[in-house]
């Protein structure tokens, strides 16, 4: 996936984000510039004849978990389900 997406990345450097199977475009405020980066994720993915798992999928989203952590409009934090366990191991 890294691969498929490096001259993604290389345009949208803090924009794209690709680690394994996830997928995060991540935009403030400029929906035209979000779709746009879109398209071209889907572009890529049926040129190269990837598929989508759309229940795993969000679109235009203030807030969400990527990796465990919560991505909200200006801050990052880890999720707090994955922290229980260490909380209650210390």
């Amino acid at each position: 996936m890294i691969q498929m997406f490096r001259s993604l990345q290389n345009k949208y450097p803090t924009e794209l984000l690709v680690y394994m199977d996830n997928i995060l475009v991540a935009m403030e405020d400029n929906i035209n510039r979000h779709c746009q980066i879109v398209q071209e994720v889907l572009e890529v993915m049926e040129h190269e004849s990837y598929f989508l798992r759309i229940t795993k999928c969000e679109f235009e989203k203030r807030r969400t978990e990527y990796l465990g952590l919560i991505l909200d409009h200006d801050t990052v934090r880890p999720d707090p389900n994955k922290v229980t366990g260490l909380k209650s191991w210390l």
